[in-house]
């Protein structure tokens, strides 16, 4: 009997918990993330639940050319019933896309705009074919995925044009880009930069949108840093939910492809002719400042840093 009691017990507690739940008796934490980028002469917004997608988005529209803004969240705690939670969230959201304009503002993409519709030089040409034919057949995927990511490097700061980018990557069979999507993966990332004295540094972490945060802060700090590299791990393969290298092994990983060589193309590379006008650059932003707010600003020299005019 004093079992069936507590039974009983136990589920009437159960169901007197959901129905506080259900009627916004208990407040949740809810949080969104988003970026801001420019198409068709308008400003858009990508806003999610989901910070690593909005990370992903914010990677791949910077390697096609497109302006894009740092990624912004909001954070509220709210009690909310299952009849107010639908609309509460889509105010919420709207909230963060008001944000969002409000830090970047329409001066903030047309100065961008105007720079980012540069054309591209091929001055980085010869140099990363020269790095490319040290590369070889032996080297690993890492290593090839690392010279991939110098290549978008380049192709971002306008020091290669598409040409030039088809030519050098054309023989590069990327094992990042043939992962299966439909398979969800454990996953190390990490890169290494230069600090004040030339030395190399590295940065690893299991969250890549932390160390994405990390990259675009040496950016902001005008530190020349590599492109992130990935370890993928396959989780139908690693049950157990960990990922099958430590962080000790990844940095020792990255200090075995980011090398004396890579390094020093790296360099080399930002030591290459903008193909923007640093001067026009500099007048420009002096003028819109006024009107930009202090994230638009560091924005702005992130973009100045990655096209070597700041």
């Amino acid at each position: 009997m004093e079992i069936l009691h507590e039974m009983h017990r136990d589920i009437n507690t159960g169901f007197m918990v959901r129905e506080m739940i259900e009627s916004g008796y208990y407040d949740e934490g809810f949080q969104y993330f988003g970026v801001a980028y420019w198409r068709n002469n308008d400003a858009h917004c990508i806003i999610s639940s989901d910070e690593i997608s909005v990370c992903a988005a914010l990677e791949q529209m910077m390697l096609q050319g497109i302006i894009v803004t740092p990624v912004l969240e909001i954070i509220r705690r709210l009690k909310l019933s299952e009849a107010e939670r639908e609309q509460s969230l889509l105010r919420l959201q709207e909230e963060l896309k008001q944000k969002l304009f409000d830090t970047f503002t329409p001066e903030y993409f047309s100065l961008l705009t105007k720079f980012g519709n540069e054309p591209s030089q091929n001055t980085a040409f010869l140099l990363l074919e020269n790095y490319r034919n040290k590369l070889n057949n032996n080297a690993t995927d890492n290593k090839w995925n690392a010279f991939a990511g110098l290549v978008q490097t380049a192709m971002s700061a306008k020091l290669l044009n598409a040409a030039g980018y088809n030519t050098l990557l054309e023989s590069i069979d990327s094992s990042t880009s043939n992962l299966d999507q439909s398979i969800q993966y454990h996953t190390m990332t990490g890169f290494a930069y230069l600090d004040d004295l030339g030395q190399c540094q590295y940065c690893a972490n299991g969250y890549r949108p932390k160390t994405i945060e990390k990259k675009f802060g040496l950016a902001e700090q005008k530190i020349l840093s590599t492109p992130i590299l990935e370890y993928r791990q396959n989780k139908e393969n690693n049950p157990d939910g960990q990922v099958n290298i430590t962080r000790n092994d990844f940095l020792l990983l990255m200090t075995d492809i980011f090398d004396k060589d890579y390094l020093t193309v790296l360099q080399q590379l930002q030591s290459l002719p903008a193909a923007i006008k640093r001067e026009q650059f500099s007048d420009m932003l002096e003028i819109a400042a006024p009107a930009l707010t202090l994230k638009a600003i560091k924005s702005i020299s992130v973009y100045g840093f990655l096209w070597h005019v700041l």
